[in-house]
């Protein structure tokens, strides 16, 4: 097996850990005598959503001399994206090396972001071919972003076969390290770097094959996933789909051990990923395993179980949720003494 240690790392947010919060009686209306517990990219304009950027703006960009020394974290801006992708437009060469100057080292983080890939994919088609060299060697220097969207303009706007025949040795080289990845891929996810490659790999349907045969890796091996520190992230990954198919695969290999994975530090994110799979359709099979194990009191006291029954007590409803609430009553007494 390859040593991937040097792929590309990329920000990920560790689930913080689960509390253990008391449990308080919660009324139930129907009956007053009964208590639960309550479990506390042609385009010449950039789309613009509400939930981008800052909502009050400061006053219209006038000119791209506003924007200097800030043009990367700008091009990731709702507004002054805009503003970047039409000076690009207007392919003024004095604009063009301004904005390129800037972003060149940074070209990374922007081919993946949803705005910025939009002021990227504008530069590539106004680049000279000395800039594009440049920006040829700093895209294959990072794997992940041979699959991402901007890619294809890339390479549709480079113009020397020097140029050409470089990409071409480099996905070349990218195919064989596909297989690699394929045939391996739970011994790849021993840092945070391999995990954040897998997630990348499964996510674009441009590799189906190779994709296909990841998942079916992480599919014999879901259990033992989900135990791991970068593992469980995958597993999630992967039921963030909202493939019901995935996710009764998934769930078809961890079943009859949810108690289990319910105490463990990252398997019990695993199980409250897969409550609230696909409008929590899931939830029920789950709660109903968990409810009727007899070590249903460890889990209630396990500060990671706990988090998975305040999870449970959301997804549930009717009779499940009832039964829930009824057995956590049963053992309050030695609740009140934690």
């Amino acid at each position: 097996m390859e040593n991937i240690s040097n792929s590309p790392t990329f920000p990920m947010q560790e689930p913080p850990a689960a509390e253990n919060i008391p449990l308080q009686a919660e009324s139930d209306p129907s009956n007053p005598g009964v208590h639960g517990f309550q479990m506390d990219v042609n385009n010449t304009t950039v789309p613009v959503s509400a939930g981008d950027g800052p909502t009050d703006r400061q006053p219209p960009i006038s000119s791209l001399e506003d924007l200097k020394g800030n043009v990367f974290s700008e091009a990731m801006d709702q507004y002054s994206c805009q503003f970047l992708h039409q000076k690009l437009q207007e392919r003024k060469p004095e604009d063009v090396q301004m904005i390129f100057s800037e972003v060149k080292d940074c070209i990374c983080k922007l081919m993946v972001h949803r705005l910025g890939s939009s002021v990227i994919q504008k530069l590539f088609e106004v680049c000279h071919e000395e800039q594009m060299n440049e920006l040829v060697s700093s895209v294959t220097a990072n794997v992940s972003l041979l699959i991402s969207e901007s890619m294809k303009k890339f390479l549709d706007c480079l113009v020397t076969r020097k140029q050409i025949s470089h990409m071409m040795a480099v996905f070349s080289y990218f195919t064989p390290i596909l297989k690699v990845i394929a045939d391996g891929s739970s011994e790849i996810i021993v840092n945070e770097s391999g995990s954040c490659l897998i997630q990348d790999l499964v996510s674009i349907g441009s590799i189906r094959e190779s994709a296909r045969r990841i998942l079916a890796k992480i599919m014999s091996d879901v259990y033992s996933l989900s135990k791991k520190q970068f593992g469980h992230r995958l597993v999630e990954h992967v039921i963030g789909f909202e493939r019901p198919g995935l996710i009764q695969d998934i769930l078809f290999g961890l079943t009859g051990a949810l108690c289990i994975l319910s105490k463990d530090e990252y398997a019990s994110n695993v199980v409250k990923k897969l409550m609230e799979a696909s409008e929590r359709k899931f939830a029920p099979q789950i709660i109903d395993e968990i409810i009727s194990s007899p070590d249903l009191l460890s889990i209630v006291v396990d500060p990671c179980g706990n988090s998975v029954l305040q999870t449970a007590k959301k997804c549930s409803k009717g009779t499940v949720r009832k039964t829930l609430n009824d057995l956590i009553c049963q053992h309050s007494e030695l609740l009140n003494k934690e």
